[in-house]
């Protein structure tokens, strides 16, 4: 008996040590995942992603589905393809092809909120493209948006408070800020604002960008205070003084389509190939197109006769 109570004493010993062993080990994981969660704060989510129709018109009637690889977020080194929807974390980069606009939405909260509206092919129509251009600002900042995502934290008015900062290395972003400290960074540039809208331009390569601001009211760090208002607009490099440009009409329209048009038209797709023919040769009396499809064609040559027939014949 005196066994038995011993060895069942050894028993509840052993179970109470695998116990705290196991509560340890389940703490240290439980802290590994706290930690890492932490480092990698959600700050907002993709909202969607569409395609632009690539044709030279600055009013498309409808926007395309994107492809798989239009959009991607590189999260701790690592490139991620990303869907119509996902999470967007603190210190995330995108990359944005050609061809595409993503809507990140920025969750109320910690950070304030609004739109981001990730653009790199502001300038898409000809009239609009011209417009950049004689005002030193290229259009398409070779062919692929580049943003990175992150935040600071500041003492206003006695009290801490984290800033969120987006950073345009390459590429165009028009912001809706509701509320809250937001810093738009480009070319070293730091842009500060508390609610507006507004356009940023970068282009990495030759080293120039452009501000136009929408609505609301836009300061530059470091430039004297320089406040920038509705319906101006500025060029700028990474240093020395601000240019104030004039703003035409192709470029706001072309804001407002980014921003609110294409998030409103239906997805359509490019004509197929059997809706754009295409002739390739003739036969006797008909055409042969591309694809195989003969259009015969006869006619009654009866004098002051305009009848006809027209005969489709599609492969099988």
């Amino acid at each position: 008996m005196d066994r038995r109570v011993g060895g069942y004493r050894l028993w509840r010993i052993r179970r109470a040590v695998c116990r705290t062993l196991n509560g340890a080990i389940a703490s240290a994981s439980l802290g590994t995942s706290v930690s890492t969660a932490a480092a990698q704060t959600r700050v907002g989510h993709i909202d969607d992603v569409r395609g632009i129709v690539s044709i030279a018109t600055c009013s498309p009637e409808y926007a395309v589905e994107p492809s798989r690889q239009s959009l991607s977020i590189i999260r701790k080194g690592v490139p991620l393809l990303s869907g119509k929807t996902d999470s967007l974390l603190l210190a995330d980069q995108l990359r944005v092809r050609s061809l595409t606009d993503v809507r990140v939405r920025v969750d109320p909260g910690r950070f304030g909120d609004g739109n981001i509206y990730l653009v790199p092919e502001f300038g898409r129509c000809k009239q609009a493209d011209s417009a950049l251009r004689v005002r030193g600002v290229t259009p398409r900042p070779n062919g692929e948006g580049s943003y990175s995502v992150s935040s600071r934290r500041e003492t206003v008015a006695g009290r801490q408070v984290d800033r969120f900062l987006l950073s345009v290395d390459n590429g165009v972003a028009y912001i809706e800020w509701g509320h809250g400290p937001l810093s738009v960074i480009a070319l070293g540039r730091e842009m500060r604002v508390t609610g507006t809208e507004f356009v940023v331009v970068a282009d990495s390569a030759t080293r120039r960008a452009m501000l136009y601001v929408r609505d609301g009211t836009v300061t530059f760090a470091g430039a004297g205070g320089l406040l920038a208002r509705r319906d101006q607009a500025f060029t700028f490099t990474g240093q020395g003084p601000l240019t104030p440009i004039q703003v035409d009409e192709t470029l706001a329209r072309d804001a407002v389509y980014h921003s609110r048009d294409i998030w409103a038209q239906s997805i359509g797709r490019p004509r197929a190939w059997w809706a754009r023919p295409k002739v390739v040769g003739a036969i006797g009396g008909g055409v042969v197109l591309a694809g195989g499809i003969t259009y015969l064609v006869t006619r009654d040559h009866t004098p002051a006769s305009h009848k006809g027939t027209v005969i489709v014949r599609l492969p099988l």
